[in-house]
């Protein structure tokens, strides 16, 4: 399943096009089209920027997705892109918890 949800995801970015960017804000963006165009989500994929602080790509998946799995896509999508830069963080949710049931670091 790791594969398949990995090619998906991988095709649809890469009919994306990509902008380049310092930061990572327009990769994070360019990553949630992705995201929000696969399928795999159950609430639009939101980019959480504080200035000078933590920034994130939240997702909200089914209860039981894998959860490392879809970390891990996130990050791999957005290196497609270009990369996030340190401080990046992506935050997994699922439609029934307001608090994060996984969450990974960019390096």
């Amino acid at each position: 399943m790791k594969k398949i949800i990995t090619a998906a995801l991988i095709t649809v970015a890469m009919a994306t096009s990509a902008i380049a960017g310092k930061t990572g804000v327009n990769e994070a963006y360019k990553t949630c089209a992705v995201f929000d165009k696969s399928g795999l989500l159950t609430a639009p994929c939101e980019v959480k920027t504080v200035f000078m602080g933590k920034k994130s790509i939240d997702i909200t998946v089914k209860p039981g997705s894998d959860y490392k799995t879809m970390c891990g896509a996130v990050l791999g999508i957005a290196d497609k892109f270009g990369g996030l830069t340190s401080g990046w963080s992506v935050n997994v949710f699922t439609p029934y918890s307001k608090r994060t049931v996984y969450f990974c670091k960019a390096k």
